[in-house]
């Protein structure tokens, strides 16, 4: 499978996911309150840094390895299986204890729910790891279908049925077996995951690094659930979840997607010594391309959006997410960076960019929580300027793209992005003196961004325009066949 193919069927499951766990968290949104997810959203956010640890780095280790052996294969199994339940065990003992901390005996019980999922993903993750070393998106586009189905569908099940904070835990494991169950079924029958320990040495040098890297990362992004939980209240921690998680999804479905892909063939690349900085540079302007003129319309519509589908409760959470639109336009232009790191092996300078930009990260929220929600939400872009510098600085050695071709790549995003501004601002200023125009803020918010948009790559002569025809038609003769063939 090419790099064009992997990136269509991953893309296909990004956005399957998104749609249906956009629809499901409008649902839970209106069955449960504000209060209700900040208590979830802390339980995730903590346990999320342990997650981190468990993993070990051993997944990004399976695909990035020039040399694969059935022993690293099996290693790499058995390693998962004994950080995994280590690292159960020990939060298991700590729950009452993080419970008691933010004085809200209910996390006990959610902390214990989503450690099930410690048990459950060393079976399925090397599998899963093996799929995307292969390039095999088709396959894993059936397994993310699957689990973020059945992880909705329980979600909101219980929601209904008034299990409270605890229908997302539910829901996170049931998803989590769905995804190992698969990946199980899916992955090479030539390979037999069998657990061993023989080159634990070999994985762990590299683990390590990698690990360390992530939990600095993990840590820096859930610092501000973690600071807000205890300075303010769990309504603010569940208003700044839902801000924060409205405006990141476009931005975990598209930039995710892309590093997925990205990794694996950057790696793979790397491993034949040819050289990255090409097809990194295109993949920056096909990410800012669609993502900054999103950000753009979205800060214009965050309120309208926000009260439509999640109710007049959330209100408060729309002046968050207009900051974070212009973290989320920052991010964009360096996230596509950590695959770089990661392909290269690099893991060493990418702790030390980690631990120094999430350090001063945790730091800004700290300072900011006690001022609310929209001080911790600039503190992020602040912290995100800082991280994207210190990024390109220190891959200069292993990295060969000057500040003049970086601008290069980002100048027709840019005038694609301001286009899609002048216009959203035009049609919101008249929007604007309608009052509880929600609904009517919303269509012609997106009409006119998407004209803009479309106007811009066309003016520009933007490089994500061919690719959108070329998708275009491959989905216009995928319908004719499929008509052809019904007849």
């Amino acid at each position: 499978m090419n790099v064009r193919q992997s990136l269509f069927y991953a893309l296909l499951q990004r956005y399957f996911t998104f749609i249906l766990q956009f629809i499901s968290n409008i649902i839970i949104s209106r069955l449960l309150l504000p209060e209700e997810i900040g208590v979830f959203s802390l339980s995730l956010a903590a346990l999320s840094i342990i997650q981190v640890m468990r993993e070990f780095g051993i997944s990004r280790y399976l695909i990035q390895e020039k040399h694969l052996s059935d022993d690293i294969i099996r290693t790499a199994f058995g390693l998962m299986i004994v950080i995994s339940l280590s690292f159960a065990l020990g939060v298991f003992a700590a729950r009452d204890v993080i419970a008691e901390f933010y004085n809200r005996p209910e996390l006990s019980d959610i902390i214990l729910v989503l450690l099930i999922n410690f048990f459950i993903l060393p079976f399925g993750q090397p599998a899963y790891a093996l799929l995307s070393r292969d390039m095999e998106f088709r396959k894993t586009l059936y397994i993310g279908m699957a689990s973020v189905t059945v992880h909705s569908v329980v979600g909101v099940s219980c929601a209904f049925y008034g299990f409270s904070s605890m229908s997302l835990a539910y829901a996170s494991v049931a998803g989590t077996l769905v995804t190992s169950v698969l990946s199980l079924a899916m992955y090479p029958t030539h390979i037999k995951l069998r657990p061993s320990l023989k080159e634990w040495r070999r994985i762990l040098s590299y683990g390590i690094f990698a690990t360390l890297s992530s939990i600095v990362g993990t840590a820096g992004g859930s610092s501000a659930e973690i600071v807000m939980g205890k300075v303010l209240t769990f309504t603010a921690v569940g208003l700044y979840s839902r801000a924060n998680g409205l405006i990141t999804v476009f931005q975990v479905q598209l930039i995710q997607t892309l590093s997925r892909v990205a990794f694996s063939g950057f790696a793979k690349l790397i491993r034949e010594g040819e050289k990255i900085e090409g097809r990194y540079l295109r993949a920056l302007s096909y990410i800012t391309g669609f993502l900054w003129p999103i950000y753009v319309v979205l800060g214009f519509a965050a309120e309208a959006l926000i009260v439509f589908l999640f109710g007049e409760v959330w209100a408060d959470s729309a002046p968050v997410a207009r900051i974070l639109c212009l973290n989320g336009m920052v991010v964009g232009c360096y996230a596509m960076l950590v695959s770089v790191y990661n392909a290269h092996g690099a893991v060493r300078r990418q702790l030390a960019n980690e631990s120094i930009v999430q350090s001063i990260r945790i730091l800004l929220v700290i300072l900011a929580a006690p001022y609310g929600l929209a001080a911790v939400a600039w503190a992020q872009v602040a912290s995100s300027v800082l991280n994207g510098i210190l990024l390109y600085h220190m891959i200069r050695p292993l990295f060969a793209v000057r500040l003049r071709e970086f601008l290069r790549a980002l100048w027709r995003s840019a005038v694609v992005a301001a286009i899609t501004l002048a216009a959203t601002a035009a049609a919101y200023g008249v929007l604007a003196q309608i009052p509880h125009a929600h609904l009517t803020t919303l269509i012609v918010s997106a009409i006119v961004g998407l004209a803009s948009w479309i106007f811009g790559i066309w003016l520009t002569g933007h490089v994500i325009g061919p690719e959108i025809v070329l998708w275009l038609r491959k989905g216009a003769a995928a319908l004719q066949y499929r008509r052809t063939t019904l007849k």
